[in-house]
């Protein structure tokens, strides 16, 4: 089971895999992902991946995903 700073580093990861560099959602989810108050934002990332070109992950990122959802969703 995933504490919340191993969730939120895994939010991290799908980030910069998924997400362009300059992309302001990206600096704002980010900043999100910072604050230690707020719950752990997954749906919030999932959503801000681009829905222009369809988001291929890999099993691995779909595991941390399911259980992302299923602590945190």
């Amino acid at each position: 089971m995933m504490s919340a700073s191993q969730a939120r580093d895994a939010l991290k990861d799908l980030i910069k895999n998924h997400l362009d560099e300059n992309d302001p959602e990206r600096v704002r989810i980010e900043s999100l992902l910072e604050d230690p108050a707020r719950g752990v934002p997954i749906r919030g990332v999932l959503e801000a991946m681009p829905k222009k070109n369809r988001v291929e992950y890999t099993p691995e990122e779909l595991d941390i995903i399911e259980e992302l959802l299923y602590l945190y969703g």
